[in-house]
């Protein structure tokens, strides 16, 4: 069961519950920089899963993710004008089986990755060793 937590209106925090609660310009900095160290060390094979350290999220911004989504969306923009020159018109029924069969992989994945996020979140830090990587 979660807890529940009342989070005030940013009107009725005083300036130095905001200052501590919110982040700043330095906060990004220091995110996008440990994010990048990250990134690097992903790039070289080794993805970090420590109480301080995590590469989850992170995945989707590596060369070979952008690579594979462009050639997903490559993949659904040509089989679209295939169908389209082909029947001179997209079929509603077609666009339909197309969408169904084409997100239902999506879905899959995602709650692929939910199980996994699930998993790992209530291990222990000894047993975090062998990392799967979604990309």
């Amino acid at each position: 069961m979660s807890d529940l937590y009342i989070i005030p209106h940013a009107k009725d925090m005083k300036r130095k519950d905001r200052e501590a609660t919110w982040m700043n310009k330095k906060d990004f900095r220091r995110i996008e920089q440990e994010n990048f160290y990250t990134l690097d060390a992903m790039s070289e094979g080794h993805f970090p899963i420590t109480d301080k350290e995590y590469f989850r999220g992170l995945e989707n911004i590596m060369p070979e993710a952008r690579t594979k989504r462009k050639q997903r969306i490559h993949f659904v923009v040509n089989a679209i004008l295939r169908e389209q020159r082909k029947s001179k018109v997209l079929n509603d029924e077609w666009v339909e089986n197309f969408n169904k069969a084409y997100t239902s992989k999506s879905a899959q994945a995602a709650y692929n990755k939910g199980i996994w996020d699930a998993t790992e979140a209530s291990r222990t830090d000894a047993v975090k060793c062998n990392p799967e990587v979604w990309i």
